[in-house]
Formats: C-alpha cells, structure tokens, sequence
C-alpha cells in the first residue's frame, strides 16, 4: 500500500481499520477508482469489502470477524455425508 494513497483516505480509514483491513480497503478502492468509478462510488465498494469482512467494534474499529461460520466456511465443511 502506498502512503501518498493512504493519505488522500479518511481518517476512519486510515485510523479504525485494523487486522489487514487496511490494505482491503485500499486494494478495493484502487480497483473501483481503475474501473472508473467516482471517488464515492470507490469508496462504497471499498466499505462493502470491509463490511464482508470485518465486524465494526464499540469504539468504532474494524476487527476481522471471527464467528464460527467463517471457520466452517473457510475449512470447505459444508455438513455431514449420509
């Protein structure tokens, strides 16, 4: 990631994201500015990766989620076999 791009970003951004986030949100607005979406537009696909993600804790950082679904999810179990 880029420090000049991380400074153009809001502070919630650049101050709250936490556990990789960072970089997730700033590969999703790269990428929505390289389609050529408008800033805001950038910036909500970049919120909505995060979102998927990440969980928004009381003082208001992003932490990675950590429920039991995405452990299953990510493993590849989907159930038992009959």
């Amino acid at each position: 990631m880029d420090e000049q791009g991380k400074d153009k970003l809001p502070s919630e951004v650049t101050d709250k994201l936490m556990d990789g986030a960072d970089q997730i949100f700033m590969a999703a607005f790269k990428n929505g500015q390289g389609d050529g979406l408008s800033r805001e537009a950038a910036l909500q696909v970049a919120w909505n990766s995060i979102k998927q993600g990440f969980v928004r804790h009381d003082d208001g950082s992003w932490h990675r989620k950590t429920s039991p679904d995405d452990r299953v999810l990510g493993s590849g179990v989907g159930g038992s076999a009959s």
